[in-house]
């Protein structure tokens, strides 16, 4: 039975004949492996052409500059994972829109986030939103790398930011943008997760250490958005 992943990416490779792609030979293993000879140099940011002149499914790491961001977790298949903005989105911001309650954003987890970052916005339409802007709605409404599908990260994803971008050489210190083992460009300071503790509480992660922190959530801390890809 042919995978579906794999089936999609050779309707996209049919697609690329407008490209004068001349293709000699089409495999497909069976799970997800397709390959096509052709002439092609770039093809797309999810497809490259290999050495051996055939096209294959982009692997990314760790560090590499893709998506829309900086790659800073990536799944088994070396094809999917998360970006960091190279920038952080606020300097200081709070996590609630003005009122306290219970949103239930108790994801804590690789791609939680994202389920949070809509839990908490439609939550506080409920509990009460003063119209001002926060840390989780800064992050929805962003728009950037040619990408509007941005959060605020769990506090696990928060963890694999700091350990994968910041904290490089495992150190346990970030002295912030200047240190060469923090390549991600992360002040020394606190940051918001979208993971939720209580009604008047929530976790946010110091960067110059790696500790996790719990605050109220009217407390002003940095907040760096992510994507899925």
């Amino acid at each position: 039975m042919i995978n579906i992943k794999a089936l999609a990416l050779l309707t996209f490779l049919i697609s690329l004949q407008g490209l004068n792609l001349q293709a000699q030979n089409v495999e497909i293993d069976g799970t997800t492996k397709i390959t096509v000879m052709d002439t092609v140099t770039d093809v797309s940011g999810n497809v490259v052409r290999k050495s051996d002149g055939t096209l294959a499914l982009r692997q990314y790491k760790i560090g590499d500059l893709a998506q829309g961001g900086i790659v800073f977790y990536v799944d088994e298949s070396g094809e999917h994972g998360l970006v960091a903005d190279l920038t952080d989105v606020s300097a200081g911001v709070r996590w609630y829109a003005g009122t306290s309650g219970s949103t239930q954003a108790k994801g804590d987890g690789v791609f939680a986030g994202e389920m949070n970052t809509a839990i908490i916005i439609s939550s506080h339409v409920a509990i009460s939103d003063d119209g001002q802007i926060y840390a989780a709605r800064m992050c929805a409404e962003l728009e950037k790398g040619g990408y509007a599908d941005w959060y605020l990260p769990s506090l696990h994803e928060l963890n694999l930011m700091y350990e994968n971008l910041a904290d490089t050489d495992g150190d346990n210190s970030n002295s912030g943008p200047g240190d060469p083992n923090n390549i991600g460009g992360f002040e020394n300071a606190l940051y918001w997760s979208s993971t939720e503790l209580s009604i008047v509480r929530a976790y946010g992660m110091q960067f110059g250490g790696g500790l996790e922190n719990v605050n109220s959530k009217s407390i002003s801390y940095r907040v760096r958005a992510i994507r899925a890809f």
